[in-house]
């Protein structure tokens, strides 16, 4: 039976994974991606984790999921917004020059949907569109047992969708506005770091700012905390807004939720809806089913290793 590598290669952390090809994961390793500007340093400590991976005995193939754009046809990634180094950049032949093992590159979160479709919900709900929710927004549509890629392999980036015109809010991909920087985990740090600021009353005066993130703050909602919870509702609102352009021109049979921050969806769901509902035409809302992804964040590496897997001749 093959055994491969996954990889979640993101601006902060570094996911690994060894698996068997029926989905067995027989390892899992955690790194940190150190200073996302440099080069040197990520490759770094991307090949720790591949090596702490191969210690455990051969495998066959490396897949690597990485955020932004990616050249899926050459094997390259044109840009990530959160590893600023990477301009057109030959990841698969970096790796497999350092390894010598099969390697296939892809968008992290059309990994992601692949990794649900084969080892998740997706099989039985097509087409589905996977949105996962974290430091960043991506998505992908999957549909007849594929993911949909489009001309140039950026099918379904809705989050780097212009949602609100008039938002003053810079995204990474350089337009402002764009639902990433509208309710991703990133923003809702923003706001509440700017609501801090502001003197507004909360349990999160006095907590130094490199401290506070979507995962704490999701914490203190739960608790009551006012401003935390507004955050994670104003961040609902621009995510039903997305759902709605989604069910109105896809009419997915389902929206699958993963990222980080979906395990906040208890405090989104409600406001997320009934966006959705006042948006949305209800013949094609009666048809669709909104669930979190059964895989967490292990839904990318799984698909990453099945993709390096399912390259090999």
């Amino acid at each position: 039976m093959k055994r491969g590598i996954g990889i979640d290669l993101g601006g902060t952390k570094i996911l690994g994974i060894l698996m068997e090809e029926g989905g067995r994961i027989l390892r899992k390793v955690d790194g940190n991606t150190g200073d996302p500007s440099s080069e040197k340093e990520v490759l770094r400590n991307l090949f720790s984790v591949i090596e702490s991976l191969i210690e455990e005995g051969p495998v066959s193939s490396i897949g690597i999921g990485c955020a932004g754009p990616d050249d899926f046809e050459n094997q390259v990634v044109v840009t990530s917004p959160n590893l600023p180094f990477i301009k057109n950049y030959p990841l698969k032949r970096v790796v497999e020059e350092r390894f010598v093992i099969p390697t296939l590159v892809d968008n992290d979160v059309k990994m992601a949907a692949l990794g649900e479709l084969i080892f998740g919900d997706g099989k039985d709900l097509q087409p589905f569109f996977f949105i996962t929710l974290g430091t960043g927004i991506g998505g992908a549509l999957v549909s007849e047992g594929k993911v949909f890629r489009g001309v140039c392999n950026t099918a379904g980036e809705i989050g780097h969708t212009v949602f609100d015109w008039a938002s003053t809010e810079r995204c990474g991909c350089g337009k402002y506005g764009c639902l990433e920087v509208l309710a991703s985990g990133t923003a809702i740090r923003r706001y509440v770091l700017r609501g801090l600021e502001s003197g507004q009353p909360s349990v999160l005066q006095g907590v130094p700012p490199e401290k506070i993130n979507a995962r704490l703050v999701a914490e203190k909602a739960r608790k009551g905390d006012e401003l935390s919870r507004e955050a994670y509702l104003k961040a609902a609102y621009w995510i039903g807004v997305a759902f709605s352009h989604l069910v109105q021109i896809l009419n997915p049979r389902a929206i699958i939720i993963g990222g980080g921050m979906s395990e906040a969806w208890d405090l989104m769901e409600g406001k997320c809806l009934d966006v959705l509902a006042s948006l949305t035409m209800e013949f094609p809302l009666k048809h669709l089913e909104i669930r979190r992804s059964p895989l967490g964040n292990l839904a990318g590496v799984m698909g990453a290793c099945w993709m390096g897997m399912s390259s090999i001749k």
